[in-house]
């Protein structure tokens, strides 16, 4: 008798063990929750802490320039936790790494309108989905966008249902372009991919400055209707130097695929869970984009080969207000990079999979630890057992 309670006990102590190890492998792959995911809606202008979570800032990177080697400069978007840019005199603890190497020789600025000039294209969708209040509402708010450019910013746009329209090439004239977004009538389906390919292409000839696309769409991308892949548009994005900023409206969305896009081109993923809330996005977009920063440092790896593919980490961190921000992004560190390819995204494919086998061993270890020890257990209680 007793023994059998013995083995039961064992028994139970080793199915908890197990689905503790599951559990806190599952835990390991589990992504964080996108921001602005929950069904809570909000129209204040002062309270933006539903698009950011709970974290004290974010940091984002974007255009990392190696033309000048091993000078290394990029753009950084560094908002606290409501989503609101910095103040750069109240930034404390500056600290910069490439591959984990301190940076010693660093400059963070603010953006000038002058020596970074914003060039912007609108990418809007219209498809079916879009008719009536959607549609309306995203018109209103690309037109607030417009209106709170500076007078130097140059602005194009496009639409997109099952085709894409580039509705007005890069102008400075923003009334046309604002007098454009009125007239704009729903279609079609939605060529999402193919969106951001061809506004990307409008900002390939831009050669100074904030190259940026900002997308918003109600759905996913349409696949029978174009061939464009979610690689197809992050490489074009990339090999633009273009931040891809995406805003999704709805419940209809895929999440994942536009944080994704994204994050992979330096760029921010806005959730606007009803028409209503497009507003306060576009307004808060526009704020972020007037308030970059330009980062240049000196590379602590100084000689590199020319056209080796070599990916590197940079991170950074800081102190505002007693809290501290920090970001890191993958960049194509080679003097001579090769052509515009998916290179990053694979890249981080690979380590997400080396990572997943990591944790699979990690518990195939925990789990086979625990029923060594329960098999030794077992083992000394027959030994005991069989002396008395």
């Amino acid at each position: 008798m007793i023994s059998k309670r013995i083995h039961a006990i064992v028994i139970c102590v080793v199915f908890v063990a197990a689905f503790m190890v599951g559990a806190w492998a599952m835990a390991q792959d589990t992504p964080e929750e996108s921001p602005g995911t929950t069904e809570e809606t909000t129209t204040k202008t002062d309270d933006m802490s539903w698009l950011f979570g709970k974290d004290a800032g974010t940091i984002t990177f974007s255009d990392f320039d190696l033309s000048e080697y091993p000078t290394i400069s990029l753009y950084l978007s560094i908002t606290d936790r409501e989503g609101r840019p910095v103040d750069i005199m109240n930034i404390e603890n500056l600290k910069v790494s490439e591959e984990n190497a301190p940076v010693e020789k660093m400059e963070l600025v603010p953006t000038d309108p002058v020596r970074d000039p914003l060039t912007v294209v609108l990418a809007i969708d219209i498809s079916g989905s879009m008719a009536g209040t959607p549609l309306a509402r995203a018109k209103e708010a690309a037109e607030i966008f417009v209106e709170l450019l500076e007078p130097q910013d140059t602005v194009g746009l496009v639409t997109f249902d099952h085709n894409v329209f580039v509705d007005v090439p890069l102008t400075d004239d923003h009334n046309n372009v604002i007098d454009v977004i009125r007239g704009l009538e729903y279609k079609g389906d939605t060529a999402l991919y193919q969106a951001i390919i061809d506004s990307s292409e409008l900002l390939a000839d831009v050669q100074e400055g904030r190259r940026v696309v900002v997308v918003l769409t109600d759905g996913r991308n349409d696949k029978a209707n174009s061939t464009a892949t979610e690689m197809d548009a992050v490489t074009a994005a990339n090999g633009a130097r273009v931040m891809v900023i995406t805003v999704g409206l709805g419940n209809e969305i895929n999440t994942t695929v536009l944080d994704g896009i994204a994050s992979e081109t330096g760029g921010r993923f806005f959730y606007a869970p009803t028409p209503g809330d497009l507003n306060n996005v576009y307004e808060l977009i526009s704020e972020q984009l007037h308030s970059l920063f330009r980062l240049s440092f000196t590379s602590p790896f100084p000689e590199r080969p020319d056209r080796v593919v070599l990916i590197h980490t940079l991170a950074v961190s800081l102190t505002y207000h007693g809290e501290e921000i920090s970001g890191f992004r993958d960049f194509l560190a080679s003097t001579n990079p090769p052509p515009a390819t998916g290179l990053i995204m694979e890249y981080q494919e690979k380590k997400r999979i080396q990572q997943g086998w990591k944790n699979a061993f990690s518990a195939l270890l925990v789990v086979g630890v625990v029923l060594i020890v329960a098999i030794l257990v077992v083992l000394i209680v027959r030994a005991v057992r069989k002396r008395r």
